[in-house]
């Protein structure tokens, strides 16, 4: 009885968890409940980003390209800036809170010109 209330407790944890890191809940309240210890896989898994995330961030990768490029030579300077517009340019996603922060460090040296 009491291996039935830890199996049920690792699949709820397992559920919240998963639902925090974005990851499917059923599928891992399920593998939780059937292997107690895959809730600490779990845990140690990264966040992954949302699809709202990846839509805003999408939806600002013009704006970052335009404003690199409309002081390129006072953001080139700045290898992080200087990464994330060639993965945009090759086409590539970033992370939104990689663009976030980025449109922060530009705005930052921007005012420190």
């Amino acid at each position: 009885m009491s291996y039935i209330i830890i199996l049920i407790i690792a699949s709820v944890l397992g559920y919240l968890v998963a639902k925090s890191k974005n990851k499917s809940g059923g599928m891992w309240a399920t593998l939780c409940f059937m292997l107690p210890i895959l809730l600490l896989v779990l845990l140690v898994l990264p966040k992954e980003e949302s699809d709202l995330d990846m839509l805003k961030a999408d939806g600002l990768k013009e704006a970052y390209i335009n404003k690199y490029v409309s002081n390129e030579d006072l953001f080139r300077k700045n290898a992080f800036l200087g990464g994330v517009f060639t993965q945009l340019a090759a086409g590539k996603p970033v992370p939104l809170k990689e663009l976030n922060e980025a449109f922060n460090t530009m705005a930052l040296m921007e005012t420190n010109q």
